[in-house]
């Protein structure tokens, strides 16, 4: 049987396949090198003064985003306080007389149900507005603020469900708490002061268990989740594999972003307490105007602050996807 080529030759080398399109030209056969996973632990400097950067050069539209947002928040909230205030209990005493009906409890933790739904879809409505805005600013192609808002809003429909569960777990936890509370005085009049005692006791322990426990199961999901909408402005993912990617893309790095969410906290913390303390000392003796000046400062600080965190988990993101997890975009 004759070979298929001359005994006396070299024999043909194989077909080499031909370059994919996403290498450079290096010539015929030419692979590249497997490059090493660079791993950096989040710089809490990078990450400040980045934010502070994105913040200083689109300022404009971030105050307006979240002046927006505070609006929207704030007056109704204001309304509802007072009115919450006026239906539960008449001049704030405890007497049982002057105690809401339960039928006017649960209509009162419906509309408090309903205003958290929305509360909740402004906040992410401006959290994913500002985290388009930094992207946009990261990377050198600004937007509008009209493009980022309608991007912002764009992306929510996903949401809705969850802020739906978080409006109807509130009012049913205004309900519970407030019925309990109307119980109580009910049967106070009736019981011996140990009974009460006792009672209060275990209501104490109880409430203090659980407050841990649900302070701590939001610290863990809230690191986690920290890029979860930055990912879905970003890439236009929907919400369960947003938190997927966000809980990969934080890997390795939840301690620091913790300290960079407690750091920011305990700062805007300081700054509103001290803005707002001298007029608490000076009006002592008149709580409403205390509480709605008190509110109303609030509302302003906001403006400034409700860009300050979508901005950081924005930096978080774009960090740890150069840094820690390049395989996976």
């Amino acid at each position: 049987m004759q070979p298929p080529y001359d005994s006396n030759q070299v024999p043909p080398t194989p077909p080499i396949p031909p370059i994919p399109p996403q290498y450079p030209p290096q010539g015929q056969g030419w692979v590249p090198p497997v490059q090493p996973v660079i791993k950096r632990s989040l710089d809490l400097g990078f990450t400040y003064s980045t934010t502070f950067k994105i913040f200083k050069a689109r300022f404009l539209p971030f105050i307006s985003i979240g002046a927006i947002a505070s609006v929207i928040l704030f007056v109704p909230l204001t309304i509802m306080m007072a009115w919450w205030i006026s239906m539960i209990v008449d001049g704030l005493s405890f007497e049982y007389s002057q105690i809401a009906t339960p039928s006017q409890v649960m209509v009162a933790s419906a509309i408090l149900a309903v205003y958290i739904f929305l509360s909740v879809l402004v906040s992410w409505w401006a959290t994913l507005s500002c985290c388009t805005l930094a992207n946009g600013e990261w990377n050198a192609q600004p937007l509008s603020l009209g493009e980022a808002c309608r991007a912002g809003l764009a992306r929510l429909s996903s949401l809705v469900p969850i802020a739906a569960l978080a409006g109807f777990a509130y009012g049913l936890g205004i309900w519970g708490s407030t019925s309990g509370f109307i119980a109580f005085f009910d049967w106070a009049p009736r019981a011996n002061e140990d009974s009460i005692i006792a009672m209060l006791t275990i209501f104490l322990v109880v409430a203090i268990l659980l407050s841990i426990a649900a302070c701590v199961v939001v610290i863990i999901l809230t690191v986690r989740w920290f890029v979860a909408l930055p990912v879905i402005a970003v890439e236009h993912k929907r919400i369960w594999p947003a938190l997927g990617r966000s809980s990969q893309i934080t890997k390795g790095s939840r301690g620091m972003i913790f300290i960079v969410m407690l750091l920011v906290s305990i700062a805007l913390s300081i700054a509103i307490q001290t803005i707002t303390l001298p007029a608490s000392l000076a009006s002592l003796n008149d709580e409403f105007t205390t509480v709605w000046f008190i509110m109303g400062i609030s509302c302003l600080f906001s403006v400034i602050t409700v860009p300050i965190m979508p901005i950081i988990s924005l930096v978080v993101y774009r960090d740890r996807l150069q840094w820690v997890a390049p395989q996976l975009q």
